[in-house]
């Protein structure tokens, strides 16, 4: 599948200790993104939230390490993947909804998802 994407954002800096590594790839005959983040929960810590600009809701207070830093990477994923679609959308929130969905911002339309060490986005 991965034959028809273009790797297309890989030469941002990894944020922090936490992030491994990150790549986004676009395929220009379906507009699909797909971006992708490995990461190590073990490096992980609540600041990186505020560091990261991602919000952090009061449903995650209290969950375990593992399932906050789960949902850090795949915010963070969704990150790169709508600054690629448009730069602005860099600092653009990707809300939860009633049933702890993820909103996308106006015209997108994506999926969230993360397991182990990778959070992934498709748009």
């Amino acid at each position: 599948m991965l034959n028809n994407f273009l790797n297309f954002y890989s030469n941002r800096s990894l944020p922090n200790y936490f992030i491994k590594k990150h790549k986004v790839f676009y395929n220009q005959n379906l507009n699909l993104y797909m971006g992708y983040c490995e990461f190590e929960f073990k490096e992980f810590d609540i600041q990186m939230f505020n560091q990261m600009s991602i919000f952090f809701p009061d449903s995650l207070s209290p969950c375990t390490v593992k399932r906050k830093s789960e949902f850090l990477a795949g915010r963070y994923a969704s990150q790169l993947v709508l600054s690629a679609i448009r730069k602005d959308y860099f600092y653009q929130k990707v809300e939860m909804g009633k049933f702890k969905e993820p909103i996308f911002p106006l015209n997108i339309i994506g999926s969230i998802t993360h397991s182990e060490n990778i959070g992934r986005i498709q748009t």
